[in-house]
């Protein structure tokens, strides 16, 4: 994922407090968003170790069962421990949603037209960024499930192989859809940080 970019302006005196007000908002949803990038550096991580785990188990088949009991264990855990990061991650943007949505309330206070269209534009973006990473999340919490179920098969002594196959097309889907949604939430990002940059030129410009 992308974090938000950390932009300084120093806000003349002249200027009216609203651009003062909206900056402060603006920069402490950056601070605030720090914490998310902690925890998407954890998942990737946890998600490495997930990925070798699993391939070792496909690559033991029912060759060692006992080796594959444990190194499913392993990756369940692995995977509650991704689960507990995501929800972290989530409260994270909550937390910054919350802090930047006080910035709604301060649109009508801007007088300049064009300044009033950027700022409006970049308020719409955020809220579509939020909205991307729902998405996200929702569809990162059903993978993990899916994965989970995956999982417990594979520690089963006897298993139906067509079930696995379902169960792993099933997985595959889903961290598809991750994957699509974590795209859009990039992309709002990257958009969201060139209009910031906009806002804080044309305020300079004043």
């Amino acid at each position: 994922m992308i974090g938000l970019a950390v932009t300084f302006v120093l806000v003349a005196c002249s200027e009216d407090d609203v651009h003062e007000e909206i900056s402060t908002h603006l920069e402490t949803t950056v601070e605030i968003e720090k914490t998310f990038e902690e925890h998407q550096e954890n998942i990737f991580a946890l998600e490495k170790e997930d990925e070798d785990i699993y391939n070792e188990i496909i690559s033991l088949g029912t060759n060692d069962y006992e080796r594959v009991v444990s190194l499913t264990e392993q990756a369940i855990d692995l995977l509650e421990k991704r689960e507990e990061e995501i929800k972290l991650e989530k409260a994270s943007l909550t937390e910054s949603r919350e802090e930047f949505e006080q910035i709604e309330d301060l649109l009508d206070d801007i007088t300049d037209a064009d300044e009033q269209q950027q700022t409006e534009k970049l308020y719409e973006t955020m809220m579509n960024r939020y909205q991307a990473y729902d998405e996200v999340y929702e569809s990162y919490l059903t993978s993990i499930q899916l994965t989970k179920e995956l999982y417990a098969i594979f520690q089963e002594e006897v298993f139906n192989e067509n079930d696995v196959y379902s169960l792993i097309t099933n997985v595959n889907e889903s961290y598809d859809q991750v994957l699509e949604a974590n795209e859009q939430f990039n992309t709002e990002t990257v958009l969201y940080n060139q209009l910031k940059q906009a806002y804080y030129e044309m305020i300079e410009e004043k």
